[in-house]
C-alpha cells in the first residue's frame, strides 16, 4: 500500500476546500477524483464542519473507495479527536505543538503539522515526523525558502501551501526547489459558484 507521502508526491497537488453544502462537496470531490486526485483535504473552517465531513466521508467510502480524505486546519487536540473519530484518513495543521505531537502519536494518527521556521521543522524532525506543511508558503520567501530548508533538513518532505497559483510552471518551480507537492485552495477553486468542468480540466493539466 502506498504511503500518504507517496500518494501526495504522485499527484503533485493536494486540493483543499470546504463548503457548508455537502452536495457541493460531493460534486467537487468527485470531480477531483475523476481528474486523478487520490488525496483531498477538507478544511475545518466552516460552521458544523464535523457534520459535513461525516456525510462526505460516508459518500467517499461508498463511491470513491481509494480516496484518502483528510481534514485540515486542525489547531488543537479537541478537533483532532473529533475528526479522527468520524473517519478522517489523516489530519493537517497550520501549526505544530507538543500537544498535537503527543496526541497523534498516542493514537497512531497520520498527521502533517504546519511549520514556518527552521525551529519548527526541527521540532517535527526530532519528533520523528518526515512530512510537514509549509504555511503560508507565499509569504515565507517562496520556493527559495523550501530550497533553504531542504539544504538543512535533507530527509524532510515539504508540502508548501498558501498563495500558490494553480499554474503548471509555478508548481514546477516549487517542486524543483524540493517540495514533494503543493497544497491548492482558493487559487484552485476560485470564488462561488464553482465551475466543476473547469476545475476538472485544471486538475488534469496539473497532475499530468
Amino acid at each position: 500500500m502506498q504511503s500518504l507521502a507517496e500518494l501526495i508526491r504522485k499527484q503533485k497537488v493536494v486540493p483543499l476546500h470546504s463548503h457548508p453544502d455537502v452536495g457541493v462537496m460531493k460534486e467537487l470531490v468527485t470531480a477531483c477524483y475523476e481528474a486523478g486526485i487520490r488525496c483531498f483535504e477538507f478544511t475545518n473552517r466552516i460552521a458544523e464542519a464535523d457534520q459535513v465531513f461525516y456525510e462526505l466521508k460516508k459518500y467517499c467510502k461508498s463511491n470513491l473507495y481509494d480516496l484518502k480524505l483528510g481534514v485540515g486546519t486542525i489547531k488543537n487536540t479537541t478537533d483532532a479527536e473529533t475528526f479522527h473519530s468520524i473517519g478522517a484518513d489523516f489530519l493537517i495543521s497550520p501549526i505544530i505543538s507538543t500537544e498535537l505531537i503527543d496526541f497523534t502519536k498516542s493514537r497512531n494518527i497520520l498527521w502533517i503539522p504546519g511549520c514556518s521556521t527552521a525551529s519548527e521543522v526541527g521540532q517535527a524532525e526530532n519528533a520523528g515526523i518526515d512530512l510537514v506543511k509549509i504555511y503560508p508558503a507565499n509569504l515565507l520567501g517562496g520556493p527559495a525558502f523550501i530550497k533553504a530548508m531542504k539544504d538543512i533538513f535533507s530527509t524532510m518532505q515539504f508540502l508548501p501551501t498558501g498563495g500558490i497559483k494553480a499554474d503548471k510552471a509555478e508548481i514546477a518551480t516549487w517542486l524543483n526547489s524540493g517540495a514533494i507537492a503543493v497544497g491548492l485552495g482558493s487559487q484552485l477553486f476560485g470564488k462561488a459558484p464553482l465551475d466543476i468542468n473547469q476545475l476538472s480540466k485544471t486538475i488534469r493539466t496539473l497532475v499530468e
